[in-house]
């Protein structure tokens, strides 16, 4: 039975991918990305060589679980929305208030970049340098500024839709120059997420005003690509800094890394099976407690309030690593992530699954209102798209932080460009006719 369910979530993702592939427009959908993302990441993890070693009955809950969450992806997205959800505003938004306001926000990511690099690196670009970002300490003030400085991204998005709907060079211009942070975040930091995000971005937004969409067969080529860059990423962002040794990029055993990833797996989905496994024997299921955590995480500052008072707030929130290490001995390290279906799995056992339907609905129906020319509606897509794809990988009870605030600091501004800029034109005075005007006038266009 492990391997057949294997089998299944393979062929589970190469029939969305399929289905993607029917149409053109569905390639930035959200179900065809999710079975990319199952197939490239989820699945070789399950025929890795380090699965044969695991408790198979713990394996075959996950296959299980796993295959469950994709196909609820596609259910969601396949939901028919009602009509009111998907009616677009009678008004698509003013082009020269959209270009104020993304400059205005991308104003503020990049002063937050700069004082992030400040505060890491000793300089603006100090973010990008070898003591900066990955030897920093991410709390307090820096963990503020990641969040203004991630606003970059839907910046960005309105600058290129005020830009496509009222073509200028000064607009294309401040698109090129707000491209630079994200273009350094790809080639010094090797931040795989981001990196993707940005492509997705541009391409989905362009799709959305001028109909291009990518051959089908450019997919399939820079598939092996793409997963061969996300398995090196490690190893390259660790000398791809500035001021680091760029040599060492060069000797990057591309074979024997992915020969490692073919054996070992994902770390996350590996851990997965253990997670899975003590919430089904402990039977101390959380009922959604978590994201109420996630919540609680992210929007309660813990250099403001102290860190005592912010886990006072939270309800058990180590119960997840004492139930590993009682049934498996085993615990899931800092820096790695827990598996998004385990998560799932732990909220509520196989019901779990339902949250990747309210996932995937929410994101058809944002895909419908962006097709009718909603701009709130497109920004929103393109800002959250990558995050709703990183949650079937990984932890989903943080997915409500970020639209949150979006709808907190990019919405208000938002709102008011959806409003044209309507210029008062002087009235002008309409002279009275005068009654011995019209018998010349008439008398003057007569025959004789």
């Amino acid at each position: 039975m492990v391997d057949f369910f294997a089998y299944a979530l393979l062929i589970e993702s190469l029939l969305l991918i399929c289905w993607g592939f029917m149409r053109p427009n569905r390639v930035y959908q959200y179900p065809f990305l999710v079975g990319w993302v199952s197939l490239l990441w989820i699945v070789p993890s399950f025929f890795s060589e380090g699965m044969k070693s695991m408790p198979q009955h713990e394996v075959l809950m996950t296959e299980i679980m796993t295959f469950l969450c994709v196909g609820s992806c596609w259910l969601g997205h396949a939901l028919r929305p009602r009509p009111g959800w998907v009616k677009t505003e009678g008004n698509p938004g003013d082009p020269n208030r959209l270009f104020l306001v993304g400059l205005a926000i991308g104003a503020v990511a990049v002063w937050a970049y700069a004082m992030m690099g400040m505060r890491t690196g000793g300089g603006v670009t100090g973010l990008f340098k070898a003591e900066g970002s990955y030897e920093a300490d991410w709390e307090g003030g820096l963990v503020v500024l990641n969040l203004f400085g991630s606003f970059l991204y839907p910046a960005i998005a309105i600058v290129l839709i005020s830009a496509l709907r009222r073509p200028q060079v000064i607009r294309y211009l401040a698109f090129a120059a707000m491209c630079i942070i994200p273009l350094a975040v790809m080639v010094f930091l090797g931040r795989r997420g981001s990196s993707l995000a940005f492509l997705l971005m541009i391409m989905t937004v362009v799709y959305f005003y001028k109909g291009w969409t990518i051959p089908r067969w450019v997919f399939v080529a820079a598939a092996p690509t793409l997963l061969v860059a996300f398995v090196i990423a490690p190893e390259y962002r660790a000398h791809s800094q500035i001021g680091g040794d760029w040599s060492q990029i060069r000797n990057i055993r591309v074979a024997d890394t992915m020969q490692k990833f073919s054996e070992e797996g994902s770390v996350e989905v590996m851990g997965g099976v253990y997670i899975i496994g003590a919430a089904q024997k402990s039977g101390q299921y959380r009922y959604g407690i978590d994201y109420y955590n996630g919540m609680v995480r992210l929007f309660v500052p813990r250099f403001i309030v102290g860190e005592e008072f912010k886990q006072g707030l939270m309800f058990d929130p180590g119960q997840r690593d004492k139930n590993t290490v009682q049934y498996y001995s085993w615990q899931r390290e800092f820096y790695n992530f827990p598996f998004g279906p385990a998560v799932a799995f732990e909220q509520g056992a196989w019901f779990g699954c339902l949250v990747y339907i309210i996932i995937g609905a929410v994101m058809g129906t944002l895909w419908e209102r962006s097709r009718r020319g909603s701009v709130f509606s497109q920004v929103f897509y393109v800002s959250i798209l990558l995050r709703s794809l990183v949650v079937l990988v990984t932890d989903q009870t943080h997915m409500l932080a970020y639209p949150t605030y979006l709808l907190i600091f990019v919405a208000p501004p938002l709102l008011w460009a959806m409003h044209p800029t309507r210029l008062r034109r002087p009235r002008r005075r309409r002279r009275r006719a005068q009654h011995h005007h019209v018998p010349q006038l008439a008398a003057a266009h007569s025959k004789p």
